[in-house]
């Protein structure tokens, strides 16, 4: 009785083999795990996030789908916590001016030069810059200007030193690079902003200019 209670019985269903936990597990190694390896291996169709391997390409196929789901969200998490993980609270010293203006009147940007060195003394450090680009391929429901005009916008007004961020459209890399030179500015990074949608899919193109999957800030 005492003999049958220490004795172990193989794994796999279809096998017999009974024996002390040792002699079973050394068993199992050397006539089935093997084989089961070898019959895994044999199996054609690889998951590329996982390496899961899977005997039919459709069930490699539906895999997919869900791996490379949680893969995102795991990213998408990731990314977040990396770029947030040492914000702080902010408050601020005065309460921001709006004015509303014609950007192609120089007066507006002397005006501004002006009242910001009253106010601080000093011109912007970090300005945030979102050009309404033209763009030919779309009719837009607000007015535009030309690279020209948007070349032509007296930044030495407002900034003398310090960031500017720039949201650049697809089309305007070669326009954004000629701004840069004119005003002395340094590209030295570049923000991608890729836009989800509530189930944390990227937003595919339609035609619209705001659903267009992907944004980018130049940093100088």
């Amino acid at each position: 009785m005492e003999q049958a209670l220490n004795e172990y019985k193989c794994p796999i269903t279809t096998c017999r083999y009974k024996g002390k936990k040792a002699a079973v597990y050394q068993h199992y190694s050397r006539h089935h795990l093997v084989e089961k390896i070898e019959k895994y291996m044999k199996k054609a169709y690889e998951c590329d996030e996982c390496n899961f391997r899977f005997s039919h390409r459709q069930s490699l196929h539906v895999h997919k789908k869900k791996c490379q789901e949680i893969f995102k969200k795991r990213l998408i998490r990731e990314l977040r916590l990396l770029a947030n993980h040492d914000i702080k609270p902010t408050h601020l010293v005065q309460e921001p001016i709006v004015i509303k203006c014609d950007i192609r009147v120089q007066e507006v940007w002397e005006e501004l030069h002006r009242q910001q060195l009253l106010r601080t003394g000093k011109l912007f450090r970090a300005v945030v810059m979102d050009p309404p680009w033209q763009l030919s391929c779309f009719d837009l429901p607000y007015d535009t200007l030309s690279d020209k005009q948007i070349k032509e916008i007296p930044m030495h007004l407002i900034q003398d030193e310090g960031y500017l961020f720039m949201w650049v459209a697809n089309a305007k890399p070669e326009a954004t690079l000629s701004f840069f030179k004119k005003h002395g500015y340094r590209w030295v990074e570049t923000i991608v902003w890729i836009k989800t949608n509530k189930k944390v899919k990227s937003i595919v193109a339609q035609g619209d200019i705001y659903n267009m999957d992907l944004s980018y800030v130049w940093l100088e």
